[in-house]
Formats: C-alpha cells, sequence, structure tokens
C-alpha cells in the first residue's frame, strides 16, 4: 500500500509547475453558481489533454470515469464555483474578476474564497496519478466536478441531467475540503459526522411605517428584526446540545431608504445559514 501511494504520489513531481500554473488560472477566473462556463471548459480541456472519457452533465457540471479492472467504486468530488467577494489577499495571482448574477442582474466582484480552485486541482490531480500509474491500482475511480455548491443547487441540477446515468454507483464517496488551519500536506479526519450539511432560510419582517419622528404611530420593523438576531445567536449556546456542534449566521438585513422614516419591512429577505446537526432541527 505505501509503495503504491509513493508512486501516485512521485508521479506528479513532473507535472508540478504546470499544475501550479493550471491553478493560477482557476484562482484568477472565478465564475458564480451555475455560471461557471469557463471553469467547465478548462476541466473538460485538462480532460481531454490526459485522454480521460468524461461526461457534461448539465450545463456546467462534468464527470469523468476512469475504469482499471475489478475492484471498488471510488468517487471524489470537487465543487467549481466561486462567491461573490472581492479578494484581498495582495497574492501577485489574486482574483480581479467580476461577473453579472444571473439571478440578481448586479455586477460582482468574485473570488475562490472557499478554495473550490484547490479541490478542482486537488481532483484533476488525483486523476493524473491514477490514470498514469494503473499498475499499482485496481477498481474504478470516478470524479464528478460539481457546479453551484454555494447556491445549494448544484447537486439537484446534476440529478436531474442524468448524473446517476453517468457513473456507477459508488461504494465510497469522498467529498473532501480545503482547511487553512491544516499544514500544508496534511490531511485531517475526524469520525463522526464534520462539516456537515446547512440550510439557509429568509425571513421578511412586517412593521407599519411611519414617520420617524412618530415611532409611537407604526410598528418598527428594523426593531423586530434585531430583536430576532439577537435572539437566534443564543439557539447555539443554549438549545444545542453541548456535545453537538452547530453554526448559525445572519448573513445580511436590508431595511428603509431613509433616515427619518421608519419602513414597513425589515429583511428583504433576511437571509440565516445553519449547519450542524441542528440544521435538521
Amino acid at each position: 500500500m505505501e509503495s503504491a501511494l509513493a508512486q501516485l504520489v512521485g508521479s506528479l513531481a513532473a507535472t508540478r509547475e504546470a499544475r501550479e500554473a493550471l491553478y493560477v488560472w482557476f484562482h484568477q477566473h472565478p465564475e458564480l453558481s451555475l455560471q461557471e462556463l469557463q471553469t467547465s471548459s478548462k476541466i473538460r480541456s485538462r480532460l481531454d489533454a490526459l485522454q480521460l472519457t468524461h461526461m457534461q452533465v448539465g450545463e456546467t457540471g462534468t464527470v469523468c470515469v476512469l475504469e482499471n479492472g475489478p475492484g471498488p467504486v471510488v468517487a471524489i468530488r470537487a465543487d467549481i464555483d466561486g462567491l461573490p467577494v472581492q479578494e484581498r489577499s495582495g497574492k501577485p495571482y489574486a482574483s480581479s474578476a467580476t461577473q453579472v448574477d444571473a439571478v440578481s442582474g448586479r455586477e460582482e466582484h468574485v473570488a475562490h474564497a472557499c478554495g473550490h480552485d484547490f479541490h478542482i486541482m486537488g481532483v484533476l490531480g488525483a486523476l493524473e496519478a491514477f490514470a498514469s500509474n494503473r499498475d499499482c491500482w485496481s477498481g474504478t475511480l470516478v470524479a464528478v466536478f460539481q457546479p453551484a455548491e454555494e447556491a445549494y443547487a448544484g447537486s439537484r441540477v446534476m440529478l436531474a441531467n442524468g448524473i446517476r446515468e453517468a457513473m456507477p454507483k459508488p461504494d465510497v464517496y469522498l467529498g473532501q475540503h480545503v482547511l487553512p488551519m491544516l499544514p500544508a500536506g496534511v490531511v485531517g479526519t475526524h469520525p463522526g459526522p464534520f462539516m456537515s450539511q446547512s440550510f439557509s432560510a429568509q425571513i421578511t419582517v412586517w412593521g407599519k411605517g411611519t414617520h420617524g419622528s412618530m415611532p409611537d404611530k407604526g410598528v418598527d420593523p428594523i426593531l423586530l428584526a434585531s430583536n430576532i438576531v439577537t435572539r437566534l445567536h443564543t439557539v447555539v449556546s443554549r438549545e444545542i446540545d453541548a456535545k453537538d456542534t452547530a453554526v448559525l449566521t445572519v448573513g445580511a438585513i436590508h431595511s428603509g431608504v431613509k433616515a427619518n422614516v421608519i419602513p414597513e419591512t425589515a429583511g428583504q429577505p433576511l437571509p440565516v445559514l445553519c449547519t450542524g446537526p441542528a440544521a435538521h432541527a
């Protein structure tokens, strides 16, 4: 096992510079969820260069199946979308990309702030290593390049567009994620749930608008929304079992247009993100 692993990893040394250049390209060309046209095209071009068969699933999803005799079917996944944030890392290869969000119509800065560029390169590197060292392993390796992870939509899109038919059923499905707090070259594992699924809710608080000088004549939705946020942040500390882990985040509040007017609503909507075991509650 150790000699096979050493062979797989060692074979990548010769292509390190080329893979680093490809990583920089992905880092500098992030794209928003379900708009990853350049990204998916670049992934497929690399698979073509490696002479690996692949299938487009949906507009920007890709599945590659590498068969190598009898053995288990192992699937590995890389999410490919970026986030609507501006990179301020100061790195010479930092993203300066912008893109019009197809949902909001706004032009947004875009960056791979969640490491999906790293995930793409990890899976491409694994495919390269396994494809060029078929003598030291047996089985089937499936690579899934999933769009729109950040929008919680990519898996549904791939299911709706035939991913079940595009790949064999895996015996093991690996959904790895880069962690910046781990030293380079270290792989972390954890028993039980880890980096678990999330869900988000959108809340609109309705009040009664009035002039800011007469708050008694209305119902202030901003005050109500502020109290909701404060109360939400006690859920994890007071209502989740101490042995469990959970995170709750209020990502944005939007309300009002003038300082002297109490608006009708707050939230518009108020996005709330929950992760961990409590996300199922």
